[in-house]
């Protein structure tokens, strides 16, 4: 069998992936790595071998030419691309697409996060489309991940983010081994004297060079070395740091400047894309035995655990510490780096980087479900769904950005996973009856429910349901997983609850909870005891801001503000008759918002409603934490109010309607919630009503009272304006002069 490896630029240090994973596969295949090159040559540190081939580094329009020549080069029986790059996943695609062979496509990094979209417009060069590496050819591709066979990805993070397989990068052990090399030699070769601490990497931004260069300042005599090109680190901003750059050594001498250093750092920055990158070298300095300092970034304090040390992200401070206490500690040190050794051996060899990969392609055979063309899935797929209730939207079987979907449907490929996956959660075998896709937004989440059948002596049926998204799935599960913890299970008694977390399938982005029964709160709010419910729903509303669950987002009344200006501007877009009125509103919004009081920060759910509230006999089940962030309580209490008054509008025809349940959910609200106001909630509840205005335009349902509901818009935003100036106002007067 070939393998062809794709790498999209052999000039650059990216190519270094590329070639270490074709090396790893040359225990189970024959192997060609290709891609375009400058004349310059290929990446000096990348081994010189004969399975190489390249073609000119162009643009367009003459990149076509090296297109079509990579297409025709493209000739292995699976194609590996490495990046989601034209000259490499497109290229693959256009090979994979004439001769009907499988394409794995494999993430180091995130390259979106190399090139945000929030710099293309600051940065015309991002968005060249004469370059082949233009970020909007990037951005593209990005979402074609599911026209893949499968994905291999090079931390945890992209995991997340893409599904697939984790594949190191490993090391070759055996050429990297500190036996083969003489370190005062080396030293010497490389005319180091007194301490030195070698940052093996690519002077990045997110790769903490500048932070590294200052502790190394605080310590008198220790050296730093940098291996760069030759305009590499030329800028003014580096002049007065202590660093030493010597030219790219070639791999071959790559172990011998390795043992020539006494102290290995990588000290990564929290960045994003830090956190989706493992960098390459860590790897080749634990095989190499030596002592490492690195950050708490991304799967860093997994690899080093035991045999490294690890300090904050950008903290100087503990990198110069840590540095000194490695140079000051030298029987320590040679322990760390035993212990480095050792583990890459076990976990981080090319070996097991070559069996991953051996059983990666293996899978993408001619009989592989991964690797057979569409309408062969859709022919398959229905077969493995025969007896059982599948209601699945056609299309989703190939929505490029939720690849993991079609798995995730299949019935037999479910029920594999839960057994490996969740048997703990769900302790006997069991068999699928059905499966719905409830709620689907292509390319963004999928809401699936699954309904089983226990296949143990006291069969019962069960009730699951999956949420996908393209990202955050792990974060929602875990925001979830911490409410159920802290007192909103099955059995707390104040009847208040989230639905049971089971677990979660990472390949798939599917997080998985139980499904309760029950009534949506929107649909009892006609009945004589719906002044009862929202009082509970009130004191659930409070609890959720008591709970104590953390979370690193933050919503300000700043982004609230941002969010109405982006809807009403769409507004206007559609409807330009009624700008001078939409802007009118907008102002007055701005303008409350900067006199409306504000809460203390808190958790808040941030789209707290009465359709995200199941009410069961004596228990509130309180659904979908995904927007789950520190800001105001009193958002929570009046997007719930603005909510009501919508449904009055939109079901009744008036405002009015449910104003009884309004009053007694505020009155609630404000005796359980410290320090919360009325004007500060009602504020909210106004604004909640503008965002309307735009969800009016979205739904053909809710056109008949668009007119009347941005006359009551004005009418309320000026109550509340009056309000809150009136209360600030009498605030201020009370102050002590």
């Amino acid at each position: 069998m070939k393998l062809t490896v794709l790498s999209h630029d052999l000039s650059s240090n990216a190519a270094m992936r590329a070639h270490r994973l074709a090396t790893a596969a040359t225990a189970f295949a024959a192997v060609e790595l290709i891609g375009p090159v400058e004349p310059d040559g290929i990446w000096p540190a990348l081994p010189n071998e004969s399975w190489i081939r390249s073609v000119p580094k162009t643009r367009f329009p003459e990149f076509a030419e090296s297109f079509l020549d990579l297409t025709e080069a493209a000739d292995g029986d699976v194609l590996l691309a490495v990046k989601p790059q034209l000259a490499s996943y497109g290229v693959a695609l256009a090979a994979s697409e004439r001769r009907g062979v499988p394409v794995v496509l494999d993430f180091d990094d995130l390259d979106l996060a190399l090139a945000p979209r929030s710099a293309w417009d600051d940065n015309p060069a991002m968005t060249d489309l004469s370059r082949p590496g233009s970020a909007v050819y990037v951005s593209l591709l990005t979402k074609c991940v599911g026209a893949a066979s499968a994905v291999t990805v090079a931390s945890t993070a992209l995991q997340r983010r893409f599904g697939g397989t984790l594949v190191w990068h490993g090391c070759d052990t055996a050429r990297f081994d500190p036996a083969l090399v003489d370190r005062e030699q080396a030293r010497r070769a490389f005319g180091f004297q007194g301490p030195t601490v070698l940052f093996p990497g690519a002077p990045r931004t997110h790769k903490g060079l500048q932070c590294l260069a200052q502790a190394i300042q605080k310590l008198s005599d220790a050296r730093l070395v940098v291996t760069c090109r030759a305009d590499d680190l030329a800028d003014e901003e580096w002049k007065d740091l202590p660093l030493s750059r010597i030219p790219l050594v070639p791999y071959s001498s790559l172990p011998t400047l390795l043992a020539a250093a006494d102290v290995i750092a990588v000290p990564q920055l929290d960045t994003e894309a830090g956190s989706y990158q493992t960098p390459m070298k860590i790897f080749e300095a634990m095989a190499m035995a030596k002592p490492i300092v690195t950050t708490t970034v991304g799967d860093l304090p997994a690899i080093v655990e035991g045999c490294g040390k690890l300090v904050s992200p950008g903290s100087v401070e503990e990198l110069a510490t840590a540095i000194l206490d490695l140079l000051e500690r030298p029987a320590e040190t040679e322990a760390l780096g035993a212990r480095a050794r050792a583990r890459c051996i076990r976990e981080f060899s090319l070996q097991t980087t070559g069996r991953q990969l051996a059983n990666i392609v293996s899978q993408c055979g001619p009989n592989s479900p991964v690797r057979a063309p569409r309408h062969a899935r859709d022919t398959r797929f229905a077969s493995r769904s025969a007896g059982i209730n599948l209601q699945v939207p056609p299309a989703i079987l190939s929505d490029f950005a939720l690849p993991y979907l079609a798995r995730a449907l299949d019935p037999v490929q479910f029920r594999e996973e839960l057994a490996r996956t969740l048997a703990d959660a769900i302790h006997e075998p069991v068999d699928v009856r059905s499966i719905q896709v409830l709620r689907y937004k292509p390319g963004r989440r999928c809401l699936i429910e699954y309904h089983l059948q226990s296949s143990g002596l006291r069969s019962k049926p069960l009730t699951l349901l999956g949420k996908v998204s393209a990202r955050g799935s792990r974060r929602r599960y875990e925001i979830q997983m911490a409410f159920w913890k802290a007192g909103f299970n099955d059995t707390s008694t104040d009847g208040i609850s989230v639905p049971e977390p089971l677990g979660m399938i990472v390949q798939w982005q599917l997080w998985l909870q139980r499904k309760v029964s029950g009534s949506l709160a929107s649909s009892l709010l006609e009945q004589n005891d719906a002044p009862m419910l929202v009082t509970r729903i009130a004191d659930a509303l409070a609890k959720i801001h008591v709970s104590g669950v953390e979370t690193e987002r933050s919503h300000t009344l700043a982004d609230e503000i941002a969010t109405l200006r982006q809807r009403i501007a769409r507004v206007i877009d559609r409807h330009p008759h009624h700008q001078s009125r939409l802007e009118r509103i907008l102002a007055r919004s701005v303008e409350l918002a900067a006199v409306m009081p504000e809460s203390r920060p808190a958790g808040i759910h941030r789209d707290f409603y009465a359709d995200q509230i199941i009410s069961n006999g004596d228990r509130l089940y309180l659904l979908d934490f995904d927007l789950y962030a520190m800001g105001d309580p009193a958002l929570d209490a009046g997007n719930f109010l603005g909510h009501l008054t919508e449904q009055s509008l939109r079901k009744w025809g008036h405002p009015d309607a449910l104003s009884d349940c309004e009053s007694v959910f505020q009155d609630r609200f404000l005796q359980r919630s410290n320090g919360t106001t009325e004007e500060g909630v009602q504020a909210y509840a106004v604004l909640t009503l503008v965002r309307h205005i735009f969800l009016g335009t979205q739904f053909r349902e809710r056109l008949h009272y668009a007119d009347v509901l941005v006359d009551l818009c004005e009418r309320r935003l000026e109550a509340a304006l009056e309000a809150c100036r009136r209360t600030r106002h009498v605030s201020v007067a009370l102050l002590p002069d």
